[in-house]
């Protein structure tokens, strides 16, 4: 329940700003979420009213880049393993993180346990090559396996006493035009799936 009031908090702070902003007087008029008889496609936040327009309020959570939960789904499942696994196997000094390139799309039919194998043979190996950087830096190679086709980027932080030997699965990287670019698609998806419900409730 607390976060459902935190959620409306947020909600009716925004519909505040937007009100403010085009000098209009929306007026919460119904959250739909909470009537059981609406259809669970259409439950959106909040539908506010300012004579005969209406404002639907949908609150969601979107991907921070294409596909991001279902890339992230597959490696972190492959992957997470590896914390534990490479515990006590790296060098002390430093802490270690894996980043995925963003071009990250893993083949069909791959064996999920070789791959972690191979990751795992590989982050040990290369760790050794990593100098130790200096106080709040890093230093970072790139790592290519066989039959997959994208690259890894293994860095060694330096944080004193901190985290040492602890190895760390990295966010995707992306440069910031390249976010921005995906946003825009996401955001155009988003808006397109959830388009004809809006049209149905502010019918």
């Amino acid at each position: 329940m607390a976060d459902l009031h935190h959620e409306r908090e947020i909600i009716k702070k925004f519909v505040v700003f937007y009100n403010k902003q085009n000098q209009s007087k929306f007026l919460i008029e119904t959250y739909p979420e909470d009537h059981n008889e609406t259809p669970v496609s259409m439950r959106i936040e909040a539908l506010y009213k300012d004579n005969n327009n209406k404002l639907a309020i949908e609150h969601t959570s979107l991907d921070g880049y294409v596909d991001q939960r279902k890339n992230e789904k597959q490696l972190v499942n492959a992957l997470g393993p590896l914390r534990d696994e490479l515990k006590d196997k790296l060098p002390l000094q430093g802490y270690y993180s894996l980043t995925v390139s963003k071009d990250c799309n893993m083949p069909k039919g791959i064996n999920w346990v070789d791959f972690r194998n191979a990751v795992s043979d590989s982050i040990i190996k290369n760790a050794n090559a990593l100098e130790l950087p200096k106080i709040c830096r890093l230093t970072s190679l790139k790592i290519r396996l066989d039959n997959i086709p994208f690259e890894f980027t293994l860095s060694r932080h330096n944080m004193g006493d901190s985290c040492k030997g602890v190895f760390y699965i990295s966010k995707f990287a992306h440069e910031s035009d390249d976010l921005d670019k995906q946003k825009e698609i996401i955001i155009e998806k988003a808006l397109q799936k959830k388009i004809q419900n809006y049209y149905l409730m502010l019918a």
